[in-house]
Parts: structure tokens; sequence; C-alpha cells
């Protein structure tokens, strides 16, 4: 039980790290107009 709690966990962490960098790329191509509008 503790190893799938744990290798769900590993998954999730991995998935929001690779979110996350997506996240900046997509903040440092469109960050400019979208900052710009606020």
């Amino acid at each position: 039980m503790i190893t799938t709690l744990l290798q769900t966990y590993l998954q999730t962490y991995r998935m929001a790290r690779h979110f996350r960098v997506f996240s900046d790329r997509s903040n440092i191509l469109y960050g400019k107009t979208s900052s710009g509008t606020r």
C-alpha cells in the first residue's frame, strides 16, 4: 500500500513538474502580451 502511494505521488510530482516547465515556456512566449493586458 505504501509503495502504491509512493508511486502515485511520484507520478503526480513528475506531471506537476512537467506542467510547470510547460507553463513557464508558454509564459515566456506569451508573457509579454498577457502581462501587458493586466
